[in-house]
């Protein structure tokens, strides 16, 4: 469904913005933030003597979702980071970006804001050159050991404790593979290929388990076109296979 969003106002200080469930404002320089109202609402509540029951217990509810993007070097924020917009230049942001839909309102309005009342871009002086650093390679982008699991108490528990498991799996797999090779004269044959397929198993879950750890503490790679693609892929041969013959 469309976001049907709604910029009243646009001036010095900043934009406001009306949605159909709240609001959002953007006041200079560097705050952002958005207003969801939950609860009942007037023109769908009953009348009478439930409607006053209503509104006792009731109460309409609001989260906020507050963003502080602070320029840090041209391209760059602590929120954002582009630079096909810093190529084109502040004047023609809309040649490298297209935003038909009323969902982006609050884009324009921002570019707007900008373009009318801060020169199209931030004023860096002679601090920087204006040329943008490099892009980062994927695996510094999408990292999530240094970005997050290095600060985060829980994550690091939960890392230490996989792979603690992940090391006793080995030494299982090991040992039980030790066993077999040193008793292999006196133990029956299916004793022996049960050994081996359990070393087999521990080994292998303890590969599975390396490779889970890496892809969620350390690094996942993502490709949202490929992603898209094999989504489309798999319901295309859904919708044309047969249905089994009965």
């Amino acid at each position: 469904m469309p976001l049907e969003i709604t910029v009243q106002t646009l001036d010095i200080n900043g934009f406001f913005a009306k949605e159909e469930t709240g609001y959002s404002k953007f006041l200079p320089p560097c705050l952002f933030y958005s207003v969801r109202e939950f609860g009942p609402r007037n023109e769908s509540a009953p009348s009478g003597r439930i409607k006053e029951e209503l509104s006792k217990n009731l109460k309409q509810q609001r989260m906020l979702l507050i963003f502080l993007c602070v320029p840090v070097s041209p391209g760059n924020s602590r929120m954002i980071s582009e630079h096909k917009i810093n190529d084109a230049g502040p004047i023609n942001w809309q040649k490298v970006s297209f935003v038909p839909t009323k969902a982006d309102a609050m884009v324009i309005a921002f570019r707007m804001w900008l373009r009318k009342y801060s020169g199209g871009q931030v004023d860096w002086g002679t601090k920087f050159s204006g040329y943008l650093p490099p892009t980062p390679p994927k695996e510094q982008l999408m990292d999530r050991y240094q970005s997050h699991v290095l600060n985060c108490s829980s994550c690091r528990k939960a890392l230490k404790g996989l792979k603690a498991l992940e090391v006793t799996l080995q030494v299982i797999s090991v040992s039980i593979g030790i066993v077999a090779a040193l008793k292999q004269d006196v133990m029956p044959m299916a004793t022996k290929v049960v050994m081996v397929s359990m070393a087999m198993l521990f080994f292998a879950t303890s590969k599975w388990l390396s490779h889970f750890i890496y892809k969620n503490f350390y690094f996942h790679d993502y490709n949202h076109a490929l992603r898209k693609k094999n989504l489309t892929s798999a319901f295309v041969f859904g919708v044309a296979s047969p249905s089994p013959s009965k």
